[in-house]
């Protein structure tokens, strides 16, 4: 019925599929954990398991797209977090003045940083938490 490449494969995208959910549903309540180990540790069995469903036997059209999906999704995942550049370079604290930077608005009016100047202010900067 189902082959060893088949069972691996599926399992490998269910652990991807429901720790990506698991991920994005934390992201979107910005609750991600400072520790991420679990996160990782689970993307990267995705992945093993999806290339070993490869070099199993049995390996077939159906163990093949769930294991390059898994491994792809995985691989994708871990590449995004090792990538990413949060906490990098220099922190603002409290006090500080306000770096010089211009961007757009929610209208696409360009707003300049230098137009806060003599005013206090709050910034709240949202992230993907990559």
């Amino acid at each position: 019925m189902f082959t060893n490449a088949t069972i691996i494969a599926v399992l490998a995208i269910v652990i991807f599929i429901f720790t990506t959910i698991a991920w994005f549903k934390r992201a979107s309540r910005v609750a991600i954990p400072d520790n991420r180990l679990a996160f990782l540790l689970l993307w990267s069995l995705a992945t093993l398991l999806g290339t070993a469903s490869f070099f199993s036997a049995g390996a077939g059209w159906l163990s093949g797209v769930f294991g390059a999906a898994a491994t792809l999704g995985g691989s994708m995942l871990l590449g995004f977090y090792a990538l990413r550049k949060q906490g990098a370079g220099d922190t603002i604290s409290v006090g500080d003045r306000i770096p010089v930077f211009s961007a757009l608005d929610g209208e696409g009016e360009v707003f300049e940083s230098a137009s806060l100047n003599g005013s206090p202010v709050l910034l709240k900067f949202f992230r993907g938490h990559w």
